[in-house]
């Protein structure tokens, strides 16, 4: 049980899953903090403005202490507190939820909505009693002195929390007789703080709902997503495990979109490859096999006939196995020493310097031996149009010689009598391309990517002359050289090879060496 839960946790699909939810979470825990404190600032402002508005509303109403009395004698400043606590009390009050007094110019209580009396004397009587605020309410206090002060603090009748938002405000009033605006009174108000703490438990309700349904749809995205990216993975690991198995026709489903398509046209194109090599592999053990069995076979049928004596007086027939023990053995030779060399090619085992050359000579010399090789059947001409005679390519001279000649050979090989081979060179700014070209039977286009491969053979069923590597040794030729070479071919118009060289750009002196 452990076991398969520790299998499950280590899955690609459960991480990526596991991964989803942790950086939801994550995301939703850090907004959370980042939002909780903003939204209550918002909150706790909205009701202090709300305070500020009902204070400077209700001071505009009130009359100041030096107003005098009106036309029936009676005083103005008293009729007003009057008249504002009955109105805060049985009005203002009931509908906002807010208690509201009205302090004097030292901060000593006039009026409170709390109060119920309704009788001026009780009134007077009862306020008589109540302490001075401005003493131990900073918010008071800073009315007092003319700003504007606010506090949280608890309820006057509870002890806790500070769940009441406490504001002073100042109202300042013009006096005549002093010519300037003077303190006439202080409003001060106070709230709970329920409806806010209300607000903010509903909204982190919500906050929390909405996190819950989001890690749901994360969780949902990710079986999805990691499903479809497990399967294609899955995919992959059967058919690699077929492959080593031996099973070299699986393949793995294509179509999809993004990375997991890609991974499975890649993953194809790989098994094409491998399943091709693994083809040449067989067919080089097959061809090696054979080329080595068909020259051993010659020499031990000759020297068995020689060592049986039977052709001791014939002379003649001596001589003729003799040279043909001679050739065979000089063919295994070249086909070892060929084998060997691309082997240490593709190693990268066989050292090979490069130093700037010049070209001509050495194309001359490649055509000089192609025109001995040729005979009479076949022609080879070479187009030296614009060759200026000190351009040099950057190359070993008797590498680069192999190359040549073995695409001069090869073109001999299947050049049809009466034809002709042609080697030209094409001058580019950073490169200089030797195009090798005959007018023999061609090769069919899908056996162009194979062409380079040792010991491939067509599907012309010809029979291969030399040793069958002489393709595979110019292309790690070439390689080694930082070039490489192409073929163009068109059915019964022939092919042609071309070797792309970095050119020297600097003249030099004739005589590099390798």
């Amino acid at each position: 049980m452990w076991e398969r839960l520790v299998n499950s946790l280590a899955s690609l699909r459960t991480q990526l899953i596991i991964t989803y939810v942790l950086v939801t979470a994550f995301s939703f825990g850090i907004l959370a903090l980042l939002i909780m404190k903003p939204v209550e600032r918002v909150l706790m402002k909205r009701e202090e403005d709300n305070l500020i508005l009902i204070a400077r509303t209700l001071g505009t109403t009130i009359n100041p202490p030096w107003s005098g009395k009106d036309r029936l004698g009676e005083d103005i400043w008293e009729k007003d507190q009057l008249w504002t606590m009955r109105r805060c009390r049985d009005y203002i009050a009931p509908f906002t939820k807010v208690r509201i007094r009205m302090l004097d110019a030292r901060g000593d209580v006039l009026t409170d909505s709390d109060w119920e009396w309704r009788r001026w004397n009780t009134w007077v009587r009862h306020r008589a009693s109540v302490p001075n605020l401005a003493g131990e309410r900073i918010e008071v206090r800073q009315a007092v002195e003319g700003l504007y002060g606010a506090k949280l603090r608890p309820a006057e009748d509870k002890q806790g929390a500070p769940d009441n938002l406490y504001i002073a405000l100042p109202v300042f009033k013009s006096d005549a007789k002093a010519g300037k605006e003077r303190l006439a009174f202080i409003l001060y108000l106070n709230k709970s703080l329920a409806g806010v703490r209300k607000d903010l438990a509903q909204f982190q309700q919500l906050l929390k709902v909405w996190m819950i349904a989001t890690l749901l749809a994360t969780i949902l995205a990710g079986i999805l997503f990691s499903s479809r990216l497990s399967s294609g993975l899955r995919a992959a690991t059967q058919v690699a495990r077929a492959f080593a198995a031996g099973r070299m026709d699986r393949r793995m489903r294509e179509g999809g979109r993004g990375e997991v398509g890609e991974l499975a046209a890649a993953f194809n194109q790989m098994a094409v490859a491998l399943q091709h090599q693994e083809q040449l592999r067989r067919a080089l053990l097959a061809d090696v096999s054979h080329e080595l069995r068909t020259p051993l076979t010659a020499i031990t049928g000759c020297a068995e006939s020689l060592a049986d004596g039977a052709l001791r007086e014939d002379k003649t027939a001596t001589e003729r196995f003799l040279g043909i023990i001679i050739r065979e053995s000089e063919r295994l030779r070249r086909l070892v020493n060929d084998i060997l060399e691309l082997s240490k090619l593709q190693a990268g085992a066989l050292p090979i310097p490069r130093a700037p050359l010049p070209l001509a000579p050495l194309l001359d010399d490649a055509v000089e031996i192609a025109h001995m090789q040729a005979g009479e059947d076949v022609t080879v001409a070479y187009d030296a149009d614009g060759l200026e005679p000190a351009l040099a390519v950057l190359g070993n001279e008797d590498r680069l010689a192999q190359a040549l000649r073995n695409l001069l050979d090869n073109a001999l090989h299947h050049a049809p009598p009466g034809s002709m081979v042609m080697m030209r060179v094409e001058m580019q700014p950073e490169w200089v391309l030797i195009h090798v070209s005959d007018a023999g039977e061609g090769i069919p286009p899908d056996e162009l990517p194979w062409i380079f491969d040792r010991f491939y053979r067509g599907s012309q069923g010809q029979v291969r002359v030399g040793t069958g590597l002489g393709l595979a040794i110019v292309r790690e030729i070439m390689l080694a050289h930082e070039g490489r070479v192409t073929v163009e071919s068109a059915m019964g118009q022939g092919t042609t090879f071309s070797l792309h060289l970095p050119r020297v750009q600097a003249d030099v002196p004739s005589g590099a060496s390798a």
